[in-house]
């Protein structure tokens, strides 16, 4: 029988998508951790349903040395990237 994954390590949590993953994985029993940079996209609203059944870390991806420090500490089995940015630039070319 495999073994069952527990831990598991979110990126973009509190976003649109992110948000109901959390949702489901601690309905589900799971212990999870959020880590969110709460721009635009991220809310903590959106898991207000749940709160207190999971670890927030407020953090930039990018920022190599805070998740490799969220990683050590908690042990992630997996994680689930959902951490994205949605919008885009757009370049004026003029002749």
């Amino acid at each position: 029988m495999p073994k069952r994954i527990s831990n598991i390590l979110i990126t973009g949590g509190a976003g649109f998508i992110g948000s109901e993953f959390v949702r489901q994985a601690v309905h589900q029993g799971h212990r999870i951790i959020v880590v969110d940079k709460l721009t635009y996209a991220g809310d903590l609203e959106r898991l207000q349903s749940i709160k207190g059944k999971y670890v927030f870390y407020k953090a930039d991806i990018c920022q190599k040395n805070k998740l490799e420090a969220v990683i050590k500490k908690e042990k992630p089995q997996i994680i689930v990237h959902f951490a994205a940015e949605t919008h885009t630039l757009t370049a004026v070319f003029r002749r």
